[in-house]
């Protein structure tokens, strides 16, 4: 399923999002997240560590990838020694990385990278170098990269523009991970979301509907509530 979350400002939309993700605990209740499902949590607003390239940045969920990767690149380095140790290295290093699916999994990164506008010149970027759109768009572009079971994404757009935008849905749309996304992009959700849940003070609704046919439920049942009162 693809839910839009939607509710008035204040109401706790990106607080819902936090504690799904389990960044913080609920003051009563349970957050209940089946064993071993992947979330990935794409921000509206969070400073990325100002450390290593932008590429590697893309690979930060997968530690072990990332280290194998390190480690080729060291073995790549100590074997223009041409020692028979060094070379015997680098063979053993280049196939650790090419069973752990580090090929495969560069050539998607690379993929998602171009779609969200970074050259392969920016992938050697220091992180420290990025502006604020770059890191939002950084931000998605490592959620995305992970294609979690589970998807919580805080604004997505942002930063993006039509293109982009129009990239982002037909790839979001051809996942199978289920997903929670917050949006002004009203058009996005509509292309995006199949079901609408909204999180109202003190209620919380879900319609298995798009955004725009949502809007129009929900004024009806507004109406038969009002009736009801009157």
């Amino acid at each position: 399923e693809r839910a839009a979350l939607v509710a008035p400002n204040g109401a706790g939309k990106s607080t819902l999002m936090r504690l799904c993700a389990k960044e913080i605990t609920p003051d009563s209740g349970l957050v209940v997240v089946r064993r071993g499902i992947r979330v990935a949590y794409a921000r509206q607003s969070h400073e990325l560590p100002a450390v290593g390239t932008v590429f590697e940045a893309f690979l930060s969920g997968f530690s072990d990838v990332l280290a194998l990767r390190h480690e080729l690149s060291e073995a790549q380095h100590a074997a223009a020694t041409g020692t028979e140790a060094a070379l015997d290295r680098l063979v053993r290093a280049t196939d650790k990385y090419h069973l752990a699916g580090g090929d495969e999994l560069e050539r998607q990164v690379t993929m998602i990278a171009q779609h969200l506008g970074f050259t392969d010149a920016d992938m050697e970027r220091p992180m420290s170098s990025l502006s604020g759109g770059e890191q939002g768009r950084l931000r998605l572009g490592i959620a995305l990269a992970q294609a979690p079971d589970l998807f919580l994404l805080d604004e997505p757009t942002n930063h993006l523009d039509l293109d982009t935008i129009a990239w982002l849905e037909k790839h979001l749309a051809g996942l199978g991970s289920a997903m929670l996304v917050v949006s002004h992009d009203r058009a996005f959700l509509d292309n995006v979301c199949n079901i609408t849940m909204e999180l109202g003070r003190r209620s919380f609704r879900s319609y298995p509907l798009k955004y725009s046919d949502y809007a129009i439920a929900r004024e009806e049942d507004l109406e038969r509530e009002r009736e009801l009162v009157e």
